[in-house]
């Protein structure tokens, strides 16, 4: 009977490691899905800072130069809305 138990007691450790890699497995998953969020969160971030600095530099040169027609005028206030 004892060589029973030690397999049983061996099948349980292994059966427990089992659960815990599974556990591992299922955090690295979710912390995947975190750095995908987060790099979709940075991209916007970074777009939105791009057209920010480009609808400041636009008006600027608007500014400067008054004589830009009404179709460049325009195109900045649709760049710069949207």
């Amino acid at each position: 009977m004892q060589g029973r138990g030690r397999v049983l007691d061996t099948l349980a450790e292994i059966q427990e490691r089992h659960r815990a890699v599974k556990e591992l497995e299922q955090s690295l998953l979710e912390l995947h899905q975190i750095f995908l969020d987060m790099a979709v969160l940075v991209e916007a971030q970074v777009s939105m800072q791009l057209r920010t600095k480009v609808c400041f530099f636009r008006k600027l040169i608007m500014k400067v130069q008054p004589r830009h027609t009404q179709k460049s005028h325009a195109l900045v206030k649709a760049l710069c809305v949207s």
